[in-house]
């Protein structure tokens, strides 16, 4: 494993075009799921000032990729809610769910105008690990493994069927790449699930590893080849919730740009270290804004809302443990929770108003 870490550390430490002291989302938005809202709510991202706007999940992240792996004859079928394994999983032989991207680039052509605005834009696509856990598979495939999180045997207790999906998530990501997407992050929450602080579930730390450096392969070679470019894509993975130091260290020994995570709503404060992020070469994308906000029966807008002055106090306070060379701030999660609880209107207008006082308070900075 000192191998590993010590060959990661010389891949990482070759990108100088590390994106930094800038302000991202995580994806999902509360909207329904049309073109217009679609436009809506990445203009929302723009006019907050938000400099890497990703495209709006208004779907789930599980439907993203498995209703298009599902067109492509991969193997998996869907009964009711819940994804199924029939026979062995196949690779689709074409990228899929690139559909996300062309809207960025169809929307950037039809108003030009908005793309002076931002800095670039960001892909979020779901991991392997979180895909292959809710596929359900046939007993057979998990060679007597227990299911302990599951009530059925799933994929991702299969290492060769999580190898299939990382290679089918790095196939998106270099077309992403190809289409011009400046952060491309492999959303992972079921990591922080089964990567616990004494017990990791499943498979030794060097598999996890080993699949996630084989998802974020693309971005990785590319960024590594443009360093004199000003274009260089950079690689993300996404865990929320709480993250164990165990997590964090294998996070940190992957070829992986940035680590994300939540800091409001998990208790997460002191997991990095500035010597953690600068002898790896790691950018914390670092939750600043709460993103699951809970009903108020006498709450407003400005109740659900970090103010300037809250948000600039935060900020301090990362800055100084951190220093803005190795942070991105950003709302602890997706959005896309809120509409179930406020309705569309009130939700969006939630969203607009914290990521514009985001931007706001770091001006300050």
């Amino acid at each position: 494993m000192k191998d590993l870490y010590n060959q990661v550390k010389t891949m990482s430490n070759t990108n100088s075009k590390k994106i930094s002291w800038a302000t991202t989302v995580v994806g999902s938005f509360p909207y329904e799921n049309t073109k217009e809202n679609m436009e809506r709510a990445f203009w929302d991202q723009i006019h907050a000032g938000i400099d890497y706007p990703c495209y709006p999940q208004l779907v789930s992240m599980m439907d993203q990729f498995f209703d298009p792996a599902i067109e492509a004859q991969s193997g998996i079928t869907k009964k009711g809610n819940q994804y199924y394994l029939e026979g062995d999983f196949k690779v689709p032989s074409k990228p899929i769910a690139l559909k996300y991207g062309q809207f960025v680039l169809d929307f950037f052509e039809k108003y030009p105008e908005a793309k002076s605005k931002v800095k670039g834009w960001k892909a979020c696509l779901t991991g392997p690990f979180t895909l292959a856990g809710e596929i359900i598979v046939p007993p057979e495939k998990v060679n007597g493994k227990r299911p302990i999180l599951y009530e059925e045997p799933r994929a991702i207790m299969n290492a060769e069927i999580c190898s299939q999906l990382a290679t089918m998530m790095a196939d998106v990501a270099r077309e992403y790449v190809n289409m011009g997407a400046s952060i491309i992050s492999m959303d992972e929450p079921s990591l922080g699930l089964i990567i616990g602080k004494r017990k990791i579930l499943f498979h030794p730390e060097e598999t996890f590893v080993e699949i996630l450096n084989k998802a974020i392969a693309p971005i990785t070679a590319q960024s590594s080849n443009q360093l004199s470019a000003q274009f260089s894509p950079q690689s993300s993975i996404h865990v929320c919730g709480r993250i164990s130091p165990r997590l964090r260290d294998m996070l940190l020994h992957t070829n992986v740009n940035i680590v994300d995570h939540e800091f409001q709503k998990a208790d997460n404060e002191g997991l990095y270290t500035r010597e953690h992020l600068e002898s790896n070469n790691k950018v914390l994308a670092y939750g600043i804004l709460e993103s699951s906000v809970s009903y108020q029966t006498d709450g407003n807008l400005d109740t659900y809302v970090e103010t300037p002055a809250k948000l600039e106090e935060r900020i301090s306070q990362v800055v100084s443990e951190y220093g803005k060379d190795y942070l991105i701030l950003k709302p602890d999660c997706g959005f896309g929770g809120l509409k179930d609880i406020f309705g569309q209107e009130l939700a969006s207008e939630i969203v607009r108003k914290k990521l514009a006082n985001l931007t706001q308070a770091m001006k300050k900075f």
